[in-house]
């Protein structure tokens, strides 16, 4: 719990957009999902003070302007990577 604090004020110092997930899994823990977004880090330990394990997100998109590519090699992702690379360099 105290490493995910710590990474959580990381995150939350930079300015990105945290969220925090159920564990394991990567759905938020909060009934308002990103619309409740950790504000500081003192708002972070408020928030999983009585969760006994949890993960932390940062949202993508629009709350952060950071773009994932989720590369799925099995489904060619990974085809569609490198043709998106010669394209755009």
């Amino acid at each position: 719990k105290e490493l995910m604090l710590k990474a959580g004020k990381l995150l939350v110092k930079r300015g990105l957009p945290v969220v925090v997930l159920k564990p394991c899994l990567k759905q938020p823990a909060t009934s308002h999902g990103v619309d409740d977004e950790v504000k500081s880090y003192a708002h972070l330990k408020r928030m999983v003070r009585d969760m006994e394990d949890f993960n932390l997100g940062v949202a993508t998109g629009d709350p952060s302007g950071i773009v994932v590519y989720d590369i799925d090699r099995r489904n060619g992702g990974h085809r569609s990577w490198e043709k998106l690379v010669s394209e755009l360099g």
